[in-house]
């Protein structure tokens, strides 16, 4: 009579083992670049939207500048006086004085 012999199945279920292993190896190598990446770019972006908002900052600065100097007596009185324009400059309201009527 023949004699039987079983198969190890060690050894299938071995493969299968390292199989799903080199497959979530690399997901994980994949995963990463992809987010370091993703990073990077995060990072890029962010430091242009903070100089940018420091531009916006500055320039409203100098706006903010402007718009108080125009608005001091002296410098309107200086216009008008330049240009022959009679104002009443009270501290709440200018009042313009037309010399024709």
């Amino acid at each position: 009579m023949a004699k039987i012999v079983k198969k190890k199945r060690k050894l299938k279920m071995q493969n299968l083992l390292s199989v799903v292993f080199a497959l979530s190896l690399l997901a994980y190598l994949g995963s990463t670049f992809v987010i370091r990446s993703m990073n990077v770019s995060l990072n890029y972006e962010l430091t242009q939207l903070n100089n940018e908002n420091e531009e916006k900052q500055k320039e409203l600065d100098t706006l903010r500048l402007e718009v108080a100097r125009y608005t001091e007596r002296d410098y309107l009185m200086s216009i008008c006086a330049a240009n022959g324009v009679n104002l009443n400059y009270d501290t709440n309201r200018i009042t313009y004085i037309d010399e024709k009527e």
